[in-house]
């Protein structure tokens, strides 16, 4: 007679078949022992001894001789990891030593948020010994702490009932030769049956599974010291003994130690350990910057401070010998060497200093809007907000190169360059200073002053490049970028990871891309940097790939120049579910697992996006404006902890643990700074023939554009996220726009300056009331329209603010670029241009010329011309799909209907339907095929353009570089009447202008009730059709419009939702009651 006994975990129960039909089975749950008893329990069943495998199996290794350990800790970076490759290489030992078999280890990362079995068992597949033939094995599972689902179930399985199965049928079984090492943070989550009160393990079959604790190096002292923990175990991980005697702790331990005596000698020669663990802690901790920092941030700190060391023992500058010549110099630069070490190791981001008990996550189970996570991600020490003293030892390992900061020659006192803050005082005493001005060490020189080839020179002095050349004129060497640059070279030495934080457009990529430059032989075209733009679609087996292809160029460029670095950058990392796989190659230098000696001189550097919120106001806007909020933002799983992806500017992912002490700021640029960006820029533009040579144009240009950068940053809504490429796209067009005048064949100048004031006047028949008059009748140059059209396009077209916007930036519009109609006449020139690409394309009688339609042409056209990306965002009848068609139609090259756009190219429109059902590959092949339409074409005279329809912008898109918001007054009763939506006959028009106001007054009404309930439910179409239907009537019946027909147009196009929300006939009829004929049947 068999029983049988089915056990499921709580949370899983319900979607189980099998459980759900034995549900008459189910018996309640039976009173657990402890979980110290269960913990015996397990460790008495899983110890080798009980196997008869206790000679040959893996788990002899193990202090318990158990074939499972939990390897945790409460904090990243204390030494689980290392606790597995110690016992891999006791493991090897043995076998040398003849005691086992060739043993293998095999480690599987879990980085994603639901365990998955199958992917699990395909790597334990080929590592499956034949029968026969089984060989002792350390399994080491990583489990990061991103992993929120499946990790009790998968370890039961794995670790009690001793099998694992695929959904395609496979069993894989568990051997007692095999050593298991779970390695995991103790992470806790709120307790949804307590709404949050009660913190509890996520993981629970951890904490009953025998483990070992790996302490933090606070936690090590107090231990020494005798105070230990209540949790304490003989066996918990505490100062490695081979780390402990390295010459990478010693060294500066020894030099610490002894910085008051004897500081070169201690600092030579590193000598065994003398059981001074207590006191080399102390002395570290003391030091380091970091009031309780992990083993891996300690070592951060010793590994410079001792890449450092190394040349300070052998710099003749630092010796006996130059002391009677530079008396106490040696000293100096070994306070200065801490005092650099420190500021390398401090963390960027707000991080407790003290150890956390458990790390707690966020699993987003209840709806309250916990902006914690966002917290932990935020900056306690910007970079511009802290000062960079730096002193560097170049490759020659004597001479030293200082940045960022000067010596007061009076006091003594280091003085941060910039700020002229107090770094230290009496860092110098007098004499030291006049034997370094006797030796020619100038040490008041300001970087900033120095000519560019000097700068040069000096950067490439630390970087140890022979070849002192400028690969690139238009990047403006600062003491800020060059202090970044060297930054960022010093822990390529030191091997410490790069990972720096920046908003989008602050340089980051550029400044790489300079470095790589530099190193590269002049007047030879070498690729030593791959740049990965990393997104949400962004695969482990895609960042693997390139990883591979990086490795292989590194190979092949140190084969040609010994001494060339290839640098992978990874731009925004943190935007893809795959950032544990970047983790683990920066970090634990492991490749899926396996580890990996990657080339020397191969370089990795990481730039993360901030974690940033909008506020509640914008929030609430883009919820509002249409653009795609299906799902209520309560009920989204598309969420950063319980922070809706939607509301944050940057798609973001949350950092593995390990990364976050690596994390440094990167910083904003100035704006004095960033003025000298952008006209590095625009000079590159006139250097390239691209904008004439007028003598001032750069200086007015860069003032007008730093003026633009600064007035959307001032902005509290989409609109503020603006960077240097903005700058760029400025400058693209303005080109665009000045190679058009120059261009005989174009016409788009001429139409505009066939527009004159008058030509734009209308006439109606209530004395103007409508009429929209042009007020500058004097023209401007070509250079400055195109300037002009270029704001249009690039900041104009997207901002809420448009005339404060006009008359902030026209203050800067100076002789070469004279305006003289001012902020008005910026708004003139952007419509005149608007109304010449749509007055140029045939458009049925019934189109409205509104300004969405003109405003969405301008757009299309200019930026299907230059290749640029737009986001058209608007509510439904906003002329979107309209302003589609007609681009399509009148972009047909030498085949277009009308001669104004046979100068322009000829496009081919490729459509894509989004929908929350569509991927990554959907898009992409839309993408392949849009291409394939342009092979073998002149891309000067054509195009293919992918249409992604229903993009949903607002969950997919921090930028909005054009939106629509509801129309105004002045534009419904501009475009309703002098456009002839449906007649040309002047008895109807006449009879029906009296009506257009009280109608337009009508729908605005009904637009801002209806829209408080449903959003996007009323759009301008609704207005326009009720305007065809009373045409339609009075065309018929000539005369004026009855209630009933009235009430029919009304009902037709705004009914649809019930009384207690709008009441449109109520509210037209309050407007228009006097204008029809009440009494008619």
């Amino acid at each position: 007679m068999y029983k049988l006994v089915i056990v499921c975990c709580t949370n899983s129960e319900q979607k189980s078949v099998i459980v759900r039909s034995l549900n008459k089975f189910y018996r309640p749950s039976f009173r657990l022992p402890s979980i110290q008893k269960i913990n015996q329990y397990l460790l008495l069943k899983l110890k080798i001894a009980n196997t008869g495998y206790d000679a040959s199996s893996a788990a002899v290794v193990d202090f318990d001789g158990c074939t499972v350990r939990v390897v945790k800790s409460n904090r990243a970076g204390v030494g689980k990891t290392l606790y597995q490759k110690r016992m891999v290489t006791d493991l090897t030992r043995l076998t040398q030593r003849g005691y086992l078999q060739r043993p293998n280890n095999l480690t599987i990362p879990l980085h994603s948020k639901s365990v998955d079995v199958d992917n699990i068992m395909e790597q334990l597949m080929k590592r499956t010994s034949p029968p026969g033939n089984q060989q002792p094995t350390i399994f080491h599972f990583d489990i990061s702490s991103e992993v929120q689902d499946g990790v009790d179930s998968f370890l039961f399985q794995l670790l009690v009932l001793g099998s694992l199965t695929t959904s395609y049928g496979y069993v894989w079984r568990k051997s007692v030769m095999d050593y298991y090492i779970i390695e995991s943070l103790n992470v806790l989550v709120r307790d949804p049956f307590t709404q949050g009160r009660d913190l509890k393990y996520l993981h629970n079959f951890l904490q009953v599974l025998p483990h070992v604790m790996c302490r933090s190096p606070k936690e090590n002292l107090m231990i020494l010291n005798g105070r230990k923990p209540p949790n304490f175990s003989e066996h918990d991980r505490l100062f490695d003994t081979q780390e402990y005697q390295s010459s990478t702790f010693q060294r500066p331990y020894k030099c610490l130690k002894g910085l008051g005596v004897n500081s070169r000698q201690d600092a030579e020669h590193p000598t065994n350990p003398d059981d001074e663990k207590r006191n080399c802690l102390l002395t570290l901790l003391r030091y380091c910057g970091v009031e309780d920092p992990s083993w891996s941030e300690l070592h951060h700190f010793v590994s410079f401070l001792n890449a450092q060391l190394k040349d300070f023992t052998v710099s003749v500058f630092c010796g006996a010998a130059a002391q009677s010549d530079l008396p106490g110099f040696q000293k100096f630069v070994l306070r200065f060497l801490i005092q650099m070490s420190r500021d390398f190791s401090t963390r960027s981001l707000v991080i407790s200093e003290e150890s956390p008990s458990c790390h707690v996550v966020n699993r987003g189970d209840n709806n309250e809007d916990n902006d914690d996570i966002i917290q932990q991600y935020q900056m306690r020490h910007k970079w511009e907000a802290r000062p960079h003293p730096y002193l560097f030892f170049n490759p020659d390992h004597h001479s030293m190169t200082f940045l960022g900061f000067y010596i007061d020659e009076a006091t003594g006192n280091l003085i941060d360059q910039q700020t002229g803050e107090i770094l230290e005082p009496n860092m110098m005493d007098q004499n030291l200073f006049k034997s370094l001005k006797r030796n020619n060490v100038n040490l008041i020189e300001s970087f900033d002053d120095l000519p560019r080839q000097e700068k040069i020179i000096k950067l490439c002095q630390v970087m140890g490049l022979e070849n002192a050349y400028d690969p690139d004129e238009t990047y403006e060497l600062t003491t800020d970028n060059v202090k970044k640059m060297l930054a960022i070279h010093m822990r390529f030495r030191c091997d410490i990871p790069v990972i720096i934080m920046g908003e989008t457009g602050c340089g980051k990529t550029r400044l790489v891309k300079y470095m790589c430059s530099l190193q590269q032989p002049p007047g030879i075209d070498v690729q030593n940097m791959i740049l990965m733009k990393v997104h949400g679609g962004t695969t482990g087996s895609d960042i693997i790939r390139k990883v591979k292809q990086a490795e292989e160029m590194a190979r092949q460029n140190s084969m040609q120049y010994v001494y060339l670095d290839t640098v992978l950058f990874f731009d925004e990392a943190n935007t893809t579910e795959a950032i544990g796989v970047i983790k683990e190659i920066m970090c634990d230098k492991t490749l899926g697992g396996n580890p990996v000696q990657l080339h020397k001189r191969l370089k990795i550097v990481a730039a993360c996006n901030p974690y940033k919120k909008h506020s509640p106001e914008l929030i609430k806007r883009l919820e509002q404006a249409g653009l795609g909020y299906h799902v209520d933002a309560n009920a989204t799983t598309d969420k950063l902890g319980q922070v809706p992806m939607r509301n944050l500017v940057y798609r973001v992912q949350p950092l593995p643990q390990s990364l976050l002490p690596l994390v440094w700021d990167f910083g904003q640029l100035d704006a004095n700074v960033e003025q000298m960006y952008i006209k590095q820029m625009v000079l590159r533009y006139i250097h390239n023939n691209n904008l004439p040579r007028l003598q001032g144009l750069e200086t007015v240009v860069s003032k007008i554009l730093t003026a633009s950068q600064s007035f959307m940053r001032s902005q509290k809504d989409e609109c503020s996220f603006v960077s240097l490429r903005d700058v760029e796209r400025v400058l693209k067009v303005m080109s665009w726009f000045y190679k058009q005048s120059k261009d005989k064949k174009s016409m788009l100048f001429s139409e505009i300056k066939r527009r004159t004031p008058e030509k734009q006047r209308r006439n109606v028949q209530d004395g103007g009331t409508f009429a929209r008059y042009l007020t500058v009748n004097k023209d401007i140059d070509d250079v400055t329209r195109s300037l002009v059209l270029a704001l249009g396009v690039c900041y104009h077209s997207c901002l809420k603010k448009r005339k404060e916007y006009r008359e902030h930036v026209s203050r800067y519009f100076v002789h070469p670029l004279s305006l003289p109609g001012k902020a008005d006449q910026i708004k003139e020139e952007i419509e005149k241009c608007q109304l010449v690409f749509v007055e140029n394309m045939t458009l049925a009688p019934n189109i409205a010329k509104n300004q969405a339609l003109k405003e969405n042409v301008f757009l299309m056209v200019i930026c299907i011309e230059l290749k640029i990306p737009m986001f058209l965002v608007g509510k439904p009848g906003s002329s979107k799909s309209l302003a589609k068609t007609l681009v399509s139609d009148a972009m047909q090259g030498n085949a277009a209907h009308c001669d104004f756009y046979k100068s322009f190219k000829q496009v081919q429109i490729v459509s894509f339907q989004c929908s929350p059902l569509s991927t990554p590959d959907g898009i992409l092949g839309t993408f392949e095929d849009c291409a394939s339409y342009q092979k073998d074409k002149n891309l000067d005279k054509f195009v293919s353009v992918v249409v992604l329809d229903e993009i949903g912008l607002a969950e997919d898109s921090s930028r909005m570089p054009l939106k629509r918001d509801v129309p105004d007054r002045e534009e419904l009763l501009s475009s309703a009447p002098v456009c002839k939506i449906c007649s040309t006959d002047e008895f109807v028009q006449d009879m029906i202008h009296p009506m257009i106001e009280p109608l337009a007054m009508s729908y605005l009404k009904v637009f801002d009730k209806a829209a408080t309930a449903k959003r996007e439910f009323y759009g301008l179409r609704d207005f326009y059709s009720l305007l065809k239907m009373l045409y339609g009537f009075i065309s018929i019946s000539r005369k004026k419009p009855t209630w009933y027909q009235l009430k029919h147009c009304i009902l037709r196009n705004f009914g649809g939702l019930p009384d207690e929300i709008v009441k449109p006939v109520d509210i037209f009829s309050r407007n228009l009651a006097h204008l029809v004929i009440t009494n008619a049947k």
